[in-house]
């Protein structure tokens, strides 16, 4: 907000459905999306998502991770077509719930585990 982009960039902490991306930006506009979804080591555990699946065990932290993935899919296809999607992603087997092809991945390092950056083109 300081730096007085809030004409450009949306921020938003939630489900992806929960985001009026037609309402914000209009049906004509592309628009980026830059999004850390669950890949099963933050659900369940200590950090804010504990207070949204507080008893998540590990079976269901990798089924509710494989869940979002395969929602924010159908997000990007229903809600940003002609858009650019950036994925954090520190779990390469839960990329496949996209059903996307990449167009570059970027190697980034977080709280010592080592992630890609994810570039998709949304059609």
């Amino acid at each position: 907000r300081q730096a007085g982009l809030e004409e450009w960039i949306s921020i938003q902490k939630a489900d992806c459905y929960d985001w009026p991306v037609r309402e914000t930006i209009g049906h004509q506009s592309k628009c980026m999306v830059l999004t850390n979804p669950p890949w099963g080591m933050r659900l369940g555990g200590e950090g804010p998502d504990r207070e949204k699946y507080p008893t998540a065990g590990q079976g269901q932290e990798q089924a509710l991770a494989e869940e979002s993935w395969i929602a924010l899919r159908s997000f990007l296809k229903q809600n940003c077509s002609k858009s650019d999607a950036y994925i954090l992603c520190g779990n390469p087997a839960m990329s496949k719930h996209l059903r996307m092809r990449t167009e570059r991945k970027y190697p980034i390092a977080t709280g010592g585990t080592d992630c890609r950056l994810l570039h998709y083109k949304v059609f």
